[in-house]
């Protein structure tokens, strides 16, 4: 970084900081997820990177028709061997 630095003055320094969840269970994300199906996941999610903003009807129908369009083509990829 620092060669950068002298070579180009204006360079930023970038730093890897996540904000804590404040959930105060100190879980790891794969715990916390455990018992979550996938739509779940998702939607909470679509929910969070909107700040709370929660699905509508027709958005979760295409979320959900997204998880069933997978399903038939893995389905259909494990026949296809």
């Amino acid at each position: 970084m620092n060669r950068l630095a002298e070579r180009f003055p204006h360079t930023l320094n970038l730093v890897f900081d996540p904000e804590r969840t404040g959930d105060g269970t100190g879980a790891s994300y794969a715990r916390r997820l455990r018992d979550r199906s996938d739509r779940q996941i998702a939607e909470d999610f679509v929910s969070h990177v909107r700040g709370g903003a929660a699905l509508d009807g027709p958005e979760r129908a295409v979320l959900y028709g997204a998880f069933d369009d997978v399903r038939v083509d893995t389905a259909e990829r494990e026949v296809d061997r």
